[in-house]
This record gives C-alpha cells, structure tokens and sequence, in this order.
C-alpha cells in the first residue's frame, strides 16, 4: 500500500529515516494527502514505531499518525473495506484513538454486500474493534452481527479463511464477549474443513477463544 516513492531514502534505515521522510507529508507542506495515501502511512508508521528506541522519533511518529490518522477519519466514508481495516488496526489499542475505530465501526456497517470484503478484512476489523471496543455497546453489537454475516460469505468462501485470519477473527469475537453462534460454528466448520496449515499459536488462540466463550462442548 505505501506509496514507495515517497521513502526513497529511508531504504532500511530504520524509524528515523521513515520519520524524517514522511515529515512534510504529515505537515503538509507537500501538499495535501489523499486518503488512500494517508492509510498505506498510518500503516508504514504503525510499523516503523514498533522498532522506534529513541523519544524523539517515537514522539514523531506519534505526531505523524495523529495527522494521517486525521485525513483518514475525516474521509472514512470513501474507503473500501481494506482501507478501513488497516487504518483501525493501526490505532486499536492505542489511547485517543476511540473516533477513528468508531468512524472505521460505522463505514463496515455501511459496506453491506460481501464481495467487498476479503477474510482479512474481517479478521482486522474485528480485531481493532477487540483492542478499542467502541463505548456504544448498541452499535458494537450490530457491527459484529453484520461482520458475523459477511464473514461467512466473503468471496472465495472457507478457502479465503487461512489459520491466520480465521484465529484472529475467533479471538476477536472472545475478547468482545460476543458469543455470536453464527461465527463459531463458521470457525469451526473451516477448522475442520482444513488439513494443517495451522502453527501452534493460531490453534492455540482457535482453541482458547472456544474456551472464553463457553463453546467447548466436545461436538
């Protein structure tokens, strides 16, 4: 997603170089950022801050998300599913950011129909709602049941639902508290419909959702 002729000299010199070139895209001395644009740099930045040691360049970072984060709640009803997945989770969890994942709750209700969604979609949606559950318990329910639909529906059918987001979805829907019968017996359907691929963290985190929310029942 990151447009890679904005970084071509941090090559892979680490947080700093990725702060020093997006700094006059983030304050807009370039001009202005698209919204698609702003959503690949919240991710680029999600990553980079992750190997950030020094408080500077953490602080940088954090002042670069805030401004792309900005453009992207401020544009959320034009973006597709993809875009709105990656822009939540790369906030959910983090302190001040409950508008932005609210926004990103509120525009995949609004993306009704199942072709444009991607099981990766899903999962991260899910999950950035699991890190940062919006305050209106109302909107969070209706949000998961529509996800809970899509999920079972997305093109491509069980075959799109890898380890990876099938346990991220799973685990989701555990940490919310949201025993939805529709997505367990989906998960669990897929589960089983799979032979290997799992490592030994996805099963692990398959096998303790179903213990958080009650569902292991030896079927």
């Amino acid at each position: 997603f990151f447009p890679a002729r904005w970084l071509p000299e941090a090559g892979g010199r680490g947080p700093a170089a990725v702060a020093d070139s997006l700094e006059h895209y983030a304050d807009g001395t370039l001009g202005a950022v698209g919204p698609f644009d702003a959503v690949a740099c919240m991710n680029r930045v999600k990553r980079s801050a992750r190997g950030a040691r020094d408080a500077r360049t953490r602080g940088r970072l954090r002042s670069q998300m805030r401004a792309f984060g900005d453009i992207v709640q401020a544009h959320m009803g034009d973006l597709p599913s993809k875009h709105v997945a990656i822009a939540a989770n790369a906030v959910g969890g983090q302190p001040g950011w409950g508008p932005l994942v609210e926004a990103a709750m509120e525009r995949s209700v609004a993306i009704r129909e199942p072709r444009e969604w991607t099981a990766q979609a899903v999962s991260m949606v899910v999950n950035a709602l699991a890190k940062s559950p919006p305050r209106d318990g109302e909107a969070l329910r209706g949000a998961l049941s529509h996800l809970a639909s899509v999920a079972a529906r997305v093109p491509g059918g069980a075959a799109e639902w890898g380890p990876q987001p099938l346990s991220v979805l799973a685990n989701g829907y555990a940490r919310l508290g949201c025993r939805d019968e529709g997505v367990l017996e989906f998960v669990a359907e897929v589960a089983m419909s799979r032979e290997g691929g799992y490592t030994a963290q996805s099963l692990g985190t398959l096998l303790n959702a179903y213990a958080r929310l009650g569902a292991a029942n030896g079927d």
